[in-house]
């Protein structure tokens, strides 16, 4: 849900960095760099601020980056984890005499084999750009094996030594170990044909798309959306050939984009424009809000008939339990602190149509969890215009009575549906006074669901 998933921390993103690290040098599977490629170029890199200054905690998957560069845990495993990766870039074993090429980005490695020196030299705009050069020098003609990482995620590879194309069988998560004599500025060519791939979601991202490219995750910055679109209301057009989009590199600026036909859907009109898609790493770097995974065209409407499927949903306390209102699952506002209002609601860009609410009752905890009646019960409120005023428009009549202390049998999950007149509005929220059970010191709420429904003839209550 948004920053509040607290996913991926950086210190953990590390921890699995130097995990496999380590199985790499015990066991010399490629397999392990697989998970560190994968983990490097996409959430490690994409917790840190591209200038380097500042780090998150939690990199979510959408929302806005939390950059900080306030004392914690994360500020300094963040850098140790790039610090990392000259480590594993290039690695060579003495035993076998064997060079391993691992990451085909530009980088450098002085190695001995006793009495013969070998320098080597990638260079490439990997893993945007596909296509490395690795040159060798060395001061005198050595027979060593030079160990080509295939990638898990290459369809194909192509190769020339010495501009010669070179035909050798190979396997993905494999080396193809060229064993030759070898001789000062003798030059290898590695390419791995590419295009975009699209990932499909399952669970809470069913519908939902992410864009792969190599081992790079892409995803939408509201930077790059047209004027208007918003990255809950942008999806993938899946009628397109997508998959044949190239990556467009800069390698002047470092710019890098995905060219992607997506959808604009709103509850009034559908569009359609190119989109550059940016790589994990750089999206929400200039604060916005980015999105990776990102709904398909060809996906259902929400299967409830939310009609605000495509709004920004919110609460007045993020609390301690992240989940999604629109998928009814369960969050609260719990932060240990006693508050006399609690809310749950969204807001749209545009004004929404509908005549049925319904709340779902989150769970009812020793401590607090539901709103405390002995006043008033939940009153449903919705704003008119984009950003205005909070208006009462009903009560939640059927929620029990309760109190600070007692939940008045209220049971987890429990309905309660609101039928009124159609109202059209910017936004509703859920309000009431948040209990405090057992504790006293403090009072929160939760909710298991907010389904706000457009029914045909419907008859208001």
């Amino acid at each position: 849900n948004g920053n509040n998933a607290n996913i991926c921390e950086t210190c953990v993103t590390v921890t699995w960095e130097q995990l496999n690290i380590q199985l790499f040098r015990l066991t010399g599977e490629c397999r392990f760099i697989d998970q560190l490629e994968k983990s490097v170029y996409n959430h490690l890199l994409a917790a840190q601020r591209p200038d380097g200054s500042q780090w998150c905690y939690y990199t979510p998957l959408e929302g806005i980056k939390p950059y900080g560069n306030s004392t914690n845990c994360c500020l300094s495993s963040g850098p140790r984890g790039v610090s990392m990766l000259p480590t594993f870039g290039v690695t060579y074993e003495n035993k076998t005499k064997r060079i391993c090429i691992n990451l085909y980005n530009a980088c450098s490695e002085n190695i001995a084999f006793g009495p013969e020196k070998v320098r080597v030299d990638v260079a490439g705009e990997y893993p945007f750009v596909t296509e490395s050069t690795i040159h060798l020098k060395l001061n005198s003609e050595a027979q060593f094996g030079l160990a080509l990482r295939v990638p898990a995620w290459a369809d194909s590879m192509n190769l020339w030594v010495n501009k010669k194309r070179v035909n050798e069988p190979y396997e993905k998560s494999q080396y193809l170990v060229l064993n030759r004599s070898w001789r000062d500025g003798d030059e290898v060519k590695v390419q791995f044909p590419i295009k975009a791939k699209i990932l499909s979601g399952d669970h809470e991202n069913a519908g939902k798309a992410a864009l792969l490219w190599g081992p790079v995750v892409f995803g939408i910055d509201s930077a790059n959306l047209p004027t208007g679109w918003t990255p809950a209301r942008t999806s993938i057009d899946m009628q397109s050939k997508t998959t044949s989009k190239s990556v467009l590199y800069n390698n002047v600026s470092g710019e890098v984009t995905l060219p992607v036909s997506c959808e604009y859907r709103s509850n009034s009109k559908t569009e359609k424009r190119l989109v550059d898609f940016v790589p994990f790493c750089n999206a929400g770097a200039d604060g916005g809000r980015f999105q990776i995974w990102v709904r398909r065209s060809d996906s259902a409407m929400d299967p409830n008939g939310n009609v605000f499927e495509f709004a920004t949903e919110f609460r007045s306390r993020m609390g301690n339990v992240s989940g999604d209102l629109k998928g009814s699952s369960l969050v609260v506002t719990f932060d240990a602190r006693k508050r006399e209002l609690d809310w749950y609601g969204y807001e749209s860009d545009e004004p929404v149509s509908f005549n049925r609410v319904t709340f779902v009752h989150g769970r009812s905890f020793h401590d607090g969890g539901w709103f405390d009646t002995s006043g008033v019960k939940p009153t449903i409120e919705i704003r008119t215009t984009k950003g205005g005023p909070w208006q009462p428009i009903g009560l939640i009549k059927s929620y029990p009575q309760t109190s600070a202390t007692e939940n008045g049998g209220l049971k987890d999950g429990q309905t309660f549906v609101f039928n009124l007149p159609t109202v059209t509005a910017y936004g509703i929220r859920i309000s009431g006074k948040p209990a405090s059970g057992d504790n006293s010191n403090q009072s929160f709420s939760s909710c298991g669901g907010l389904i706000v429904q457009f029914i045909k003839n419907s008859t208001s209550i």
